[in-house]
């Protein structure tokens, strides 16, 4: 959602209807995660076991939610990634005018910011490819 917004990019409803979908499985995985807590059981031992179908439910459906999401990021980040300096760029004094003036985002988003959000959703993008 910082993506979309950094770019400006977040008041478009196909964006809308793409960040919604991310949103809609987090709170599943959300719902799982304290539905089995909320349904965990003490043993005769006295440890505490979680409901394990809500787990196995979410450990299920992971693998195929987790493309879906790295897919939404990279349509969101679009030619982005190819043009995203490194932190070390923003550390030259002759380079760092052209960059907060050609990087930033959306007014308010410098950037550092924006250069950040486009290392993050490239770790998502490089961890899935070698998953």
């Amino acid at each position: 959602m910082q993506l979309a917004d950094a770019v400006g990019i977040d008041n478009f409803l196909h964006v809308q209807e793409k960040l919604g979908e991310c949103l809609l499985e987090l709170e599943i995985f959300r719902g799982s995660f304290y539905g089995s807590e909320a349904l965990a059981t003490e043993r005769p031992n006295g440890v505490w076991s979680v409901h394990q179908p809500y787990l196995a439910a979410a450990n299920l459906r992971a693998p195929r939610v987790y493309p879906r999401i790295v897919e939404i990021i990279q349509t969101l980040a679009a030619g982005g990634f190819f043009y995203a300096p490194s932190f070390a760029d923003l550390d030259e004094p002759n380079l760092r005018p052209d960059l907060e003036r050609y990087v930033r985002g959306r007014p308010g988003v410098d950037a550092t910011d924006r250069i950040a959000l486009f290392k993050l959703a490239w770790d998502a993008k490089k961890i899935a490819k070698e998953a």
